[in-house]
C-alpha cells in the first residue's frame, strides 16, 4: 500500500507543475504506520479480517493479534505468529504478562499428540517453605521477595526451536516497534490501573509510565517504552541468553536486592523449561486435550467427563439445572485440584491427574451431584485443604493452514507484578504468592495446600489449563481456546469447552465467549455472576431466572462485573476456515487471520 501511495504521488509530481516543496511535503503525508499497527486500537480500521484460510491469531489486544498475524504472512507458523502476539501484549499489556514472567503453551500438530512447554517461573535457589512466615501478607505479593525466576523468554525459545519458520529476531519486531514508535493506551490497561488506584502513580517508573503527576493516563494516551524496546531488540539480535545472563540479568537481580530479593544471577543462568505429557479425554467424538500440574488442565477435563454422563444437548446458560449440574462438576474437581503440585516435588501427581479424569471419578462425581440443592464443603472436598486463587494472566490462540495449532497462557500473577521494574524495562512478576504457606490458612480455617509449599526450583502452582479440541476421526484441529483470570480461568475454560462440545452446529464460537459465565470455586463458598455492563456492549448479563433457580437450589450468589475472566479461541470449520473468535469483555481485543 505504501509502495502505491508513493508511485502515485511520484506520477502526480511528473505530470503536474509541482514544486519540489509541494512534493516532499507530500511524501511526509504518507502513512508509514506498519501495518500490525492499523487498528481500532489505533485510530485506524480493522487490517485484517477474524475469517481467513491460511491460519489466525486471537488475542486481548487487536494489535498483537495483528502483529501474529502480520509475522505469519511473512512466512512465519502459528508458533511463530502466537510468540510476536505474546511478546506485542507484553508491551501494550505489560501490566499482566510479559518477558518478567512465565506460562504454559499446548502445541499440536494435526493426527500428532501435542506436547506441552512448560515455563513456569521457579523458585530462587535461596526460597525456602517458611520464608514468609510472620511476615506481612503483601510481602509475597509486592517487593524484591515476591519475584520467581521468570520462564517467559526461555519458553519462547524452545517453541521456536521446535516449531519456528522465519528468523528468532523477526518474531520480536512487531513488539519492539510498538514499544519505540509509542501506542496509545488501550481501555483494558486503564480499567487494571484504575483498579490498583493512584498507589500506582506512588511507584518508582511505574508511576511515570502510566501516570501524569498523580493523576492516571487514560485511555488513548500515547504511551512509549524505550527501555523495554532496548531490551527486546538485545534478545532479538543477541537470543535468549541475553536476557539470562549479562546486563539484563544483572538488571533484574539488583532491582530485586535493593528491596530484600533473593533472586541471584545463578538462578536466571540455571532457569530450565520442561517439556511434559498432555492430559486428554474422549468424548462424544472430539478429543479434549489440556496441560498437567503445574497447570490445571486435569480439573478441566475432569469436569467435561462427569457431564458427559447427562443425556447429551446444547448448553443452556439460562437453564437453572443446567447451570446448577455444571457448577456441582467443578466443585469435585476443584477438591481434587488440592493435592496437585510442580511433578518434580511431589510423587504421583500423573497418576493422581489420570485418577481425577477417570471415568470410575467422573461416574462417582455424577452420582454424587444432587439436582436439588448444594451440598457441604465437606462433600466436595473431604480432605479440608484451602483452594489457590491464583490471578492475573493473558492468553491467546493461534492456527495455521498446515495443521499447528498453539494455546499458550503466560502472566506475570497480580496486576503489574510485584510493582517492580528493572532499569532495562522488565516488569517483574510476584509469581511467589501462587504457592501456598503453612503459617496461612483460609478464612474457612482450612489448611493450607502442602503439595503447593514453596521449595528451591519450584513452580508454583497455575489455574492456567489451555484447551485443544480435535476431530477424533481425522485428527484435525476443531478449536484452541484459553482464558485469562487467575483462578478464574478455570471456570471459563469449563463453560466455554463444554459450551462447544454441547451446542447447535450454528452457534459460532465468539457467541458462545460472549455469553455471561459464572464463576464457583468451591472456597469461597459463594456462585459468582457476571452483570450487566454499559461499558461492554450489547452483554446482557446472567439471566435472573437462571439466578433465582440457583439461589433456591442453595448457591450463594454474588453479582460481580464482567472481565474477571476473558476468552480468546479460534474455530476451525471443516472446509479449511478460520475465525478468530476473541473476547467481548475486552473492549480493544479482536482476532486477524490472513
Amino acid at each position: 500500500m505504501l509502495v502505491l501511495g508513493a508511485l502515485s504521488t511520484t506520477v502526480a509530481y511528473l505530470l503536474a507543475p509541482l514544486t519540489l516543496i509541494t512534493y516532499v511535503a507530500q511524501l511526509a503525508q504518507l502513512d508509514d504506520t506498519p501495518v500490525y499497527m492499523r487498528v481500532p486500537s489505533q485510530g485506524y480500521r480493522h487490517a485484517y479480517s477474524v475469517e481467513g484460510h491460511n491460519g489466525a491469531v486471537a488475542c486481548e489486544v487487536d494489535m498483537c493479534s495483528a502483529s501474529g498475524a502480520y509475522i505469519m504472512e511473512r512466512g512465519g507458523s502459528a508458533v511463530d505468529g502466537a510468540i510476536a502476539a505474546a511478546l506485542c501484549v507484553g508491551v501494550v499489556d505489560a501490566f499482566h504478562s510479559g518477558i518478567g514472567g512465565g506460562g504454559l503453551a499446548l502445541v499440536k500438530q494435526d493426527g500428532r499428540t501435542p506436547v506441552v512447554f512448560d515455563y513456569r517461573e521457579t523458585a530462587p535457589a535461596a526460597a525456602h517453605t517458611h520464608m514468609f512466615d510472620g511476615m506481612p501478607a503483601f510481602a509475597s505479593r509486592w517487593g524484591g521477595l515476591a519475584a520467581a525466576v521468570p520462564g517467559e523468554v526461555r519458553g519462547y525459545e524452545e517453541l521456536h526451536k521446535e516449531h519456528g519458520k522465519v528468523p528468532w529476531e523477526l518474531l520480536f519486531e512487531p513488539a519492539i516497534q510498538i514499544a519505540r514508535r509509542g501506542f496509545r493506551l488501550p481501555k483494558q490497561v486503564y480499567y487494571a490501573m484504575y483498579y490498583v488506584g493512584p498507589v500506582l502513580c506512588k511507584v518508582p517508573k511505574l508511576g511515570g509510565m502510566y501516570c501524569d503527576g498523580m493523576r492516571l493516563k487514560q485511555p488513548g494516551a500515547f504511551m512509549i517504552m524505550p527501555e523495554l524496546a532496548d531490551t527486546l531488540e538485545k534478545i532479538a539480535k543477541d537470543g535468549p541468553d541475553a536476557f539470562y545472563s549479562g546486563e539484563i540479568a544483572q538488571g533484574i537481580v539488583d532491582t530485586l536486592a535493593r528491596d530484600g530479593g533473593i533472586m541471584t544471577l545463578e538462578d536466571l543462568a540455571g532457569y530450565r523449561v520442561e517439556r511434559r505429557e498432555p492430559l486428554s479425554l474422549k468424548l462424544d467424538g472430539h478429543r479434549v486435550w489440556s496441560v498437567p500440574a503445574p497447570g490445571s488442565g486435569a480439573v478441566v477435563l475432569a469436569v467435561l467427563h462427569t457431564m458427559s454422563h447427562y443425556a447429551p444437548e446444547p448448553y443452556n446458560r439460562s437453564d437453572g439445572l443446567a447451570n446448577h449440574r455444571l457448577i456441582e462438576a467443578t466443585k469435585f474437581a476443584y477438591g481434587v485440584r488440592t493435592t496437585f503440585g510442580d511433578p518434580a516435588f511431589i510423587k504421583n501427581v500423573s497418576v493422581m491427574e489420570q485418577h481425577a479424569i477417570s471415568a470410575r471419578e467422573a461416574r462417582r462425581c455424577y452420582e454424587s451431584i444432587r439436582d436439588g440443592h448444594v451440598q457441604p464443603v465437606s462433600a466436595y472436598n473431604p480432605r479440608n485443604i484451602s483452594i489457590l486463587n491464583d490471578r492475573g494472566t493473558s492468553h491467546l490462540s493461534a492456527v495455521d493452514k498446515h495443521g499447528l495449532s498453539v494455546s499458550m497462557t503466560t502472566t506475570i500473577n497480580l496486576f503489574f507484578g510485584n510493582l517492580m521494574i528493572t532499569p532495562q524495562g522488565v516488569l517483574l512478576n510476584n509469581e511467589m504468592d501462587d504457592f501456598s504457606r503453612p503459617d496461612v490458612s483460609n478464612a474457612f480455617d482450612y489448611e493450607p495446600q502442602v503439595a503447593n509449599y514453596i521449595k528451591p526450583g519450584k513452580r508454583p502452582m497455575s489455574s492456567m489449563s489451555p484447551v485443544i479440541v480435535e476431530d477424533a476421526t481425522s485428527g484435525e484441529v476443531r478449536l484452541v481456546v484459553g482464558a485469562s483470570g487467575g483462578s478464574r480461568i478455570i471456570s471459563a475454560n469449563v463453560i466455554n469447552t463444554y459450551s462447544f462440545l454441547n451446542r447447535n452446529d450454528s452457534r459460532a464460537m465468539i457467541d458462545i465467549i460472549a455469553e455471561a459465565r459464572w464463576h464457583d470455586q468451591l472456597l469461597p463458598q459463594v456462585t459468582y455472576l457476571e452483570q450487566r455492563d454499559p461499558r461492554v456492549p450489547g452483554f446482557k448479563g446472567f439471566s435472573k431466572d437462571a439466578a433465582a433457580d440457583l439461589k433456591r437450589r442453595g448457591h450463594n450468589i454474588t453479582w460481580i462485573e464482567p472481565g474477571w475472566s476473558n476468552a480468546q479461541a479460534i474455530e476451525r470449520t471443516p472446509d479449511g476456515r478460520f475465525f478468530a473468535a476473541t473476547e467481548a469483555r475486552q473492549v480493544d481485543s479482536r482476532g486477524a487471520a490472513i
